[in-house]
């Protein structure tokens, strides 16, 4: 059996993930087995909850109890600081959106992955709907025609959670998944905690539309002869996440490239940085 350990039991993605893995039974022989976090109330509420093992107050605790784990902590600050101590043992990880909210802590947990073998997934969940998908394949087979697109999605810009980076996230993810992970700049805008971002690539602009107190998804392809949108269906999300956790870890090939768990949150510090200093801003994607 693989027992999973998770960190951040105050986020409702880590009910979710026992709930899928513990009562539904999604992938025989994955079992969530431990929980912990700084959150010590939440942990201890899963942990009867769910009748796991092990209950963990220090995240390095955990390291000998689990075969792989899920950081699902709130606040994206702490992510790196709680993967680190499994990836370098080496183990399968998730790490939660966002992956991370400062640019260099992505690259190192990359680069440490690399050194000990360990794979790693996770970011936003929404990056892997199925409407998400099927834009994608539209600029995949019709790159040269495609002129442009826009995406909009949720925000929260107050909050304990790293304010603006708690769920930036999902927009970035989401909009790269569909027209690439090579944007050169962007220039962003805030009015009334509503963001919005234009995006510039090689061949055609993208625009991000961050709407706060939103929670609709939706996204849309534009190309010479045809407009492509889709409203997306979020639903079945949590699952996707962890069946690409089950298949990454049962196959031990990576689910993401490095670029693509990376250059997300360059991505979002160039929108914060943007919309902070009013002007547009080159993304330096220095380390990766």
């Amino acid at each position: 059996m693989v027992k999973i350990g998770i960190l951040g039991a105050e986020n409702t993605h880590a009910d979710a993930f026992m709930r899928l893995f513990n009562e539904e039974n999604i992938a025989e022989g994955f079992k969530v087995t431990a929980v912990g976090g700084y959150d010590k109330q939440a942990s201890e509420q899963l942990y009867k909850k769910y009748g796991l093992e092990y209950l963990i107050d220090d995240p390095k605790d955990m390291v000998e109890c689990v075969d792989a784990v899920m950081v699902t902590a709130r606040d994206g600050k702490y992510h790196a600081e709680m993967a680190m101590p499994f990836i370098k043992k080496g183990m399968p990880v998730f790490m939660d959106k966002p992956f991370t909210v400062d640019p260099q802590q992505a690259v190192e947990v990359v680069r440490e992955a690399k050194k000990s073998g360990a794979l790693i997934c996770g970011g936003s969940s929404v990056k892997l709907a199925y409407d998400i998908a099927m834009l994608a394949n539209v600029v995949k087979t019709q790159r040269e025609k495609v002129k442009g697109g826009s995406v909009a999605a949720p925000l929260n810009m107050h909050n304990e959670y790293s304010g603006f980076f708690f769920y930036s996230s999902h927009m970035a993810e989401m909009s790269m998944k569909i027209v690439g992970y090579n944007p050169k700049a962007v220039t962003a805008v805030e009015n009334k905690d509503n963001v919005t971002v234009i995006a510039e690539y090689d061949d055609y602009c993208v625009s991000n539309h961050y709407i706060n107190g939103s929670s609709e998804y939706s996204a849309a392809v534009y190309t010479d002869r045809k407009y492509y949108y889709r409203d997306i269906d979020i639903s079945l999300c949590y699952l996707h996440e962890c069946m690409e956790f089950v298949g990454m870890v049962m196959s031990g090939r990576p689910a993401h490239s490095d670029r693509e768990l990376v250059v997300p949150v360059f991505y979002i510090n160039a929108v914060e940085k943007s919309f902070r200093e009013k002007r547009r801003v080159e993304i330096d994607y220095h380390g990766i």
